[in-house]
């Protein structure tokens, strides 16, 4: 196993191990914090939604981005799912929600006027994670195109 490289997220000491545990550790606590505040913005006397948070309930947050190969146009999406149903979604081109259920609409206003929060997701799905898209399909085509020996 090759040691991992000291960067501003990982120092030089850290095993691959621990940074495994740590980042499994960030993530858990990440997905915690948002099924917390998401519920915390459909669950409020404003909304009008009740959430049961008896049973089994499955919340999903499906975000990222796609780059077109031929047209070199870059795509983000972030939509939030809840029961099997669509939710709620933010159109990049407008940056407001959009929401096919009545029951989240006052959740639309809401997070429409968090501006903050929409500017980092503008940044994050139209820049950063475009850039990190084309960064890790080179490395792959550097990989996958590689000659000489297997060692």
């Amino acid at each position: 196993m090759r040691p991992v490289k000291a960067s501003p997220l990982v120092p030089a000491h850290w095993s691959p191990s621990c940074t495994v545990h740590v980042i499994s550790l960030v993530k858990r606590e990440y997905v915690r914090v948002q099924i917390s505040q998401f519920l915390d913005s459909v669950d409020n006397s404003q909304t009008g939604v009740s959430v049961s948070l008896s049973g089994v309930h499955i919340l999903q947050k499906l975000n990222g981005c796609e780059w077109d190969d031929e047209t070199k146009k870059d795509f983000g999406f972030n939509q939030y799912g809840y029961d099997g149903e669509d939710f709620i979604s933010l159109d990049l081109k407008t940056m407001t929600w959009i929401t096919p259920k009545r029951q989240a609409v006052s959740i639309k206003h809401q997070w429409d006027t968090g501006k903050a929060n929409l500017e980092y997701n503008k940044y994050f799905h139209l820049s950063y994670c475009p850039q990190l898209l084309r960064k890790y399909l080179q490395y792959g085509r550097n990989f996958l195109q590689r000659t000489g020996r297997v060692t």
